[in-house]
């Protein structure tokens, strides 16, 4: 699920969803759709398999992924005003639209890529891996957390910088190897700040756009709830809103990302209690996206035998 705004064409678009069809896991099948923004108007976009929809901006343009053989997904784009697809090649499964204009970032195998969806036309910004990434409110710049070594173990290694799309200028935000998933607002950048030794611990902080003041804004494992069979997870971030002071994070666990509402500066935390109260003993919660007003968060209660666990990693 993801949010969208209403004006570009077509203007009704305002979400978009996966639909999973079956009564069996070995059955079962998803699809892409779009809404207005109080689930009416729903309308079916993609069938065969089709999974983790955004939509641009404007409306007018809804990306969607396709699973490969391989670990690897496949991503495609879709013009809600033609109904026609283009493939957009590999995905690591992290990709952004900037917040004016058609335009995506995409970290793919081979580097990290600003596309144009019209054309296909794409400009490669770095050839290094890009773990997770987002764009500046202003759209002239994306915070990214460039990775190396290998996901979940010791050996990786993560810092955040900041790419100015203009002159392709690289400046360096944190220098401690264990940073990624930043989220921008025009008051600074959350990231978490992550330890895989000897099991992945995440905790949420906060500096300014410059890098300087950072401090830490949900700290992991103070309490039972921030574990999950006895492997401590801690909390990842989700959605931001552009004056800074709502943020949207979630607890990581095998099948779900609980969510978890802070406000910024001062840390206060909410843990939208009234969630356990929907669905069943069966189904878990995924946390997906922030409404672009930022007050309110979307999510989802899903079968927990058919739930796709979120990406924490960023890829």
């Amino acid at each position: 699920m993801a949010s969208g705004a209403l004006n570009g064409v077509p203007s009704w678009p305002a979400l978009t969803f996966t639909q999973f069809e079956g009564r069996r896991v070995a059955d079962r099948h998803s699809s892409v759709w779009v809404a207005a923004a109080d689930g009416s108007l729903a309308r079916r976009i993609v069938t065969h398999d089709a999974f983790q929809g955004t939509l641009s901006p404007d409306g007018r343009w809804l990306t969607f992924e396709r699973s490969s053989s391989t670990a690897r997904s496949w991503l495609f784009v879709v013009d809600l005003t033609t109904g026609k697809t283009r493939p957009l090649g590999k995905t690591t499964g992290d990709e952004r639209w900037a917040p004016a204009g058609a335009r995506l970032a995409v970290s793919q195998p081979g580097g990290f890529f600003l596309i144009d969806p019209a054309s296909g036309t794409r400009k490669k910004l770095l050839a290094a891996r890009v773990d997770s990434f987002d764009f500046t409110p202003d759209g002239g710049s994306i915070v990214l957390a460039e990775d190396t070594g290998v996901p979940y173990e010791p050996t990786e290694r993560s810092d955040i910088f900041q790419l100015r799309l203009s002159d392709h200028m690289l400046t360096r935000r944190t220098r401690d190897g264990h940073s990624k998933r930043p989220l921008v607002s025009r008051k600074g950048i959350v990231y978490v700040r992550f330890n895989n030794n000897p099991y992945p611990r995440y905790e949420t902080w906060q500096m300014g756009r410059d890098g300087n003041r950072q401090r830490v804004v949900a700290r992991c494992c103070e309490s039972k709830s921030d574990t999950y069979a006895n492997s401590a997870y801690g909390f990842t971030t989700v959605g931001l809103s552009t004056d800074g002071t709502r943020l949207l994070a979630c607890m990581p666990s095998e099948f779900a990302c609980n969510p978890i509402a802070v406000d910024l500066p001062g840390g206060r935390q909410y843990a939208f209690p009234e969630i356990g109260k929907l669905g069943t003993s069966q189904e878990v919660s995924w946390t997906l996206d922030l409404t672009g007003d930022g007050p309110r968060a979307n999510g989802v209660k899903a079968p927990l035998c058919s739930a796709r666990p979120p990406d924490t990693s960023g890829q």
